[in-house]
C-alpha cells in the first residue's frame, strides 16, 4: 500500500496489515498471479469496500518466447508443454534468466509485442493478464 508491493497472500493477512488503515483516497488490491484460481475472499467487513482485481501472469514465458519466434502454430500441433518445446528449440539454455530474456527479445517493444500478440490470439475470459498491465498508449502502439 501507500505506493509499495507487498508478498502477503492470504486475505485475512491483508486485512490486518492494510486495510485497517485510513487511506484518503479509494483503494484496490491488485493481486498479480501465477495461475488463475487462487482463492481470495475478503471478510464481509471490507469485501464492498475494497475492490479486488486478480491479474494472471499467463502465458508462461515460453509462450511468449514461441509467439516472438513466430512458433506458435507449430508449438500447437504438438502435445508438449510449453517449457519442454522450447527447450527442443533452444537446448542448453537458461530460457528464464534475465540475460537470456533482454538477449532474446532485444528491446523491451519486442516484448510488449509479444504481450500483446498472445493477448490478441487467446481467450480467456474474465481473466485479466499481462498486456492489461500496460499503459493504454503502450498498447496502441502495438496494433
Amino acid at each position: 500500500m501507500n505506493g509499495k508491493c507487498t508478498t502477503i497472500r492470504t486475505a485475512a493477512r491483508i486485512e490486518e496489515e492494510f486495510l485497517r488503515l485510513q487511506y484518503k483516497k479509494e483503494v484496490a488490491i491488485v493481486r498479480i498471479l501465477d495461475r488463475d484460481k487462487e482463492k481470495f475472499t475478503l471478510s464481509k467487513l471490507y469485501r464492498d469496500r475494497f475492490p479486488v482485481y486478480s491479474i494472471c501472469t499467463k502465458p508462461e514465458i515460453e509462450i511468449l518466447h514461441l509467439i516472438y519466434e513466430g512458433k506458435w502454430h507449430d508449438y500447437k500441433k504438438h502435445k508438449m508443454k510449453p517449457s519442454v518445446f522450447f527447450h527442443k528449440l533452444h537446448p542448453g539454455e537458461s530460457i528464464k534468466s534475465e540475460d537470456f530474456v533482454e538477449s532474446f527479445y532485444g528491446s523491451y517493444e519486442n516484448l510488449i509485442h509479444a504481450i500483446c500478440e498472445y493477448h490478441r490470439i487467446t481467450s480467456y475470459p474474465a481473466v485479466y493478464d499481462l498486456s492489461d498491465l500496460l499503459k493504454p498508449e503502450v498498447k496502441r502502439k502495438q496494433k
